[in-house]
């Protein structure tokens, strides 16, 4: 009995030792990315302060939460323990789905014209804007939405969340309805950021068409349109936010 306890005492002696040992602190961390986005080094300098800290009772949260709040174009992160002394980390980026272009507030699809920023302008799928120096290539099997934004209050800055991704799924949606259902070629679209409503330009003209009323009823008044007007009726563009009637020139 005694020598059992004594022992229990011992493992219990030894594993507090060791829970509160340096040996545990944090004295590696590497970072692996899906794509060149984001630097290693900027992660890894965002997280120095980790090092030295208890490897145990260091809660991966934390770290998720930490990377998260800086760069808010990483979806997710995933964190390993390498005991005795190392963090790896997994960044999945959120896609780039829009190609943007940032007019002046005035501007409209007709006056367009680039900030001249020099700078490369896209959307995630989750509505943040990024800027980079260097054109980054969607991949061969994917189209990203050309997007033009104006009437804006605040030009819009790196990392931030510029659009609800709901609006912006709406966009890609009307994009891929003109495309596959009416046959369209859809050069760009213009997002009227206060007046909340966009302008999707085909080969011939522009569709209007707002935020507030659901996508569908919008492309059936489209539709009935091209049932009840002989073919080239409109030559400039066909607004179709008018729940009543359809409005063209």
């Amino acid at each position: 009995m005694w020598c059992l306890a004594f022992l229990g005492t011992s493992l219990a002696t030894l594993l507090v030792l060791l829970l509160l040992s340096p040996l545990l602190e944090v004295k590696s961390i590497s970072v692996r990315r899906q794509d060149t986005r984001i630097d290693i080094e900027d992660i890894q300098k965002l997280l120095s302060p980790l090092f030295g800290r208890h490897l145990f009772f260091l809660p991966t949260s934390s770290i998720t939460s930490t990377v998260r709040d800086a760069y808010p174009e990483v979806s997710s992160v995933e964190v390993q323990k390498h005991f005795p002394q190392e963090i790896k980390l997994t960044l999945f980026m959120d896609p780039l789905v829009a190609d943007v272009r940032i007019g002046a507030p005035q501007d409209t699809e007709e006056t367009m014209t680039a900030t001249g920023s020099g700078l490369f302008q896209y959307l995630t799928s989750r509505g943040i804007f990024l800027e980079y120096p260097t054109p980054l290539r969607a991949p061969e099997d994917e189209e990203r939405l050309q997007l033009r934004i104006v009437d804006w209050a605040v030009k819009p800055s790196h990392r931030q969340k510029l659009l609800p991704p709901e609006l912006l799924q709406t966009m890609r949606n009307a994009e891929s309805i003109l495309r596959e259902s009416f046959g369209h070629h859809i050069s760009s679209v213009t997002l009227y950021v206060r007046a909340q409503e966009f302008h999707v330009q085909t080969e011939r003209l522009s569709l209007w068409l707002d935020t507030a009323t659901p996508l569908m009823q919008q492309i059936d008044h489209y539709r009935e349109f091209l049932r009840s007007l002989p073919p080239g009726s409109a030559t400039e563009y066909i607004d179709l936010r008018l729940h009543d009637r359809v409005v063209y020139r």
